[in-house]
Formats: C-alpha cells, sequence, structure tokens
C-alpha cells in the first residue's frame, strides 16, 4: 500500500538544560549507540579524555546515573559507557512520536538529532521538544534513499529493518531476528544498518551546508 505522504529527514539542533550534554563546550561527541532499559538508557560515546573529566563530576541531576567503564579509544579520545535517565530525555520524546532515530551527535554543548518522519508528525516533536530544550535551527528536507549512495546490500537491510519495525518503539524485531531474516550475522547488520545511516546523514549535511 502507498502512501500519501511523503517521508522527511530532520536534523534538530538543540540545547537541552542541565542535560549532561550542556556541560560538554569545547569538544564533539558521537554517540556511538544507545539502548533503553526500561527507564534508563546505556550510551556508549566517544569523546576526549577532557570532557570524559567533565561527566564524572555530573549526577543524576543531568540524568548521569552510572558511568560503567571507560577505555582508551584513539589519541586523547576515549570510550565511554554510561547508564543515563530515559524519563523526558530528548530520546524518550522522539520515541513517543514514533519516528525513526538516526544517531545523534553533540557539538560544543549542543545536541544535534537525526530522524525520518512524516509531515504530520514534526510539528508534534517539535512542540513536545520546547517544554524540554531550547530549539536551535532545525533543517527539513525530503528523504530521497536514491541520493544517499546507499549500495544494494545497506539498502536491502534498511529497507527490511523498516518493514519489520526495527525502527519502531518498541522495536518489533531485534537485531537477531532481522539476521535471521537475511541470513546474515548479527555483526553484519550492525554494520550495514550503521553506514547506511552515516551515509544519509553525511548527504543531508553536505546538501544543507550553509
Amino acid at each position: 500500500m502507498y502512501s500519501k505522504f511523503p517521508l522527511k529527514i530532520v536534523v534538530l539542533d538543540l540545547f537541552h538544560e542541565d542535560c549532561w550534554t550542556s556541560h560538554i563546550e569545547n569538544d564533539t561527541i558521537k554517540v556511538v549507540s544507545h539502548k533503553i532499559y526500561g527507564n534508563l538508557v546505556r550510551d556508549v560515546i566517544i569523546c576526549d579524555y577532557e570532557s570524559f573529566k567533565i561527566l564524572k563530576k555530573l549526577n543524576d541531576k543531568h540524568r548521569i546515573k552510572n558511568i560503567i567503564n571507560v577505555s582508551a579509544y584513539e589519541g586523547k579520545r576515549v570510550l565511554v559507557d554510561m547508564y543515563l535517565s530515559y524519563d523526558n530525555s530528548v530520546l524518550s520524546i522522539l520515541n513517543k512520536n514514533n519516528v525513526i532515530i538516526l544517531e545523534p551527535t553533540i557539538v560544543y554543548g549542543n545536541e544535534k538529532w537525526f530522524f525520518l518522519a512524516y509531515d504530520f508528525q514534526i510539528n508534534k516533536v517539535i512542540n513536545d521538544l520546547k517544554n524540554y530544550a531550547k530549539i536551535n535551527k532545525i533543517s527539513v528536507k525530503d528523504y530521497k534513499p536514491s541520493d544517499n549512495n546507499l549500495n544494494e546490500t545497506e539498502m536491502n537491510i534498511l529497507k527490511t529493518a523498516l518493514d519489520l519495525g526495527y525502527f519502531d518503539r518498541p522495536r518489533k524485531i531485534t537485531i537477531k531476528g532481522l539476521a535471521n531474516k537475511l541470513k546474515m550475522s548479527e555483526m553484519t547488520v550492525i554494520y550495514y544498518l550503521r553506514t547506511a545511516e552515516k551515509k544519509i546523514i553525511e548527504n543531508f549535511l553536505k546538501e544543507n551546508a550553509s
């Protein structure tokens, strides 16, 4: 069945006051992954060691519940594994609105969130977020997979994941279920999902660079 609503790719640049992200003023942080456990979110991020020292001083007020581990990444960069509160987070609001979330980036204290949504969802998402964050900039564009240079494998895995509800909240299928469906290893599916997401984001930013 075809939908009359075009799928959009949305980039939100926002400042979430008192969140841990608002205290990182001199670093660009990559969120590698996040997984929801009830009212907690487990985030794995890549940041400078100086940023990690700031994170260690933060607490519940800034959504940090527990830093599980930190390990060397490359140069002065480290990989931080931590638990955050889920309630009233940007992630929880996006999930509540059932949009398709790509991995965010934190740039000098501002959060950049990337997600796919339909026109009728976008205003509701923005209005909900205004209660928790200051929105600096919003970019919306028609999502055209053909513009993203995705290869056949990436397109197939991304489409299968979307059709089977991998991007839904709660998820309707796990990575293991996707791997079984696609007859691939779990690590292969994760790899191609990540590369597809990266291409979508890079192409969007390139085309909308000011």
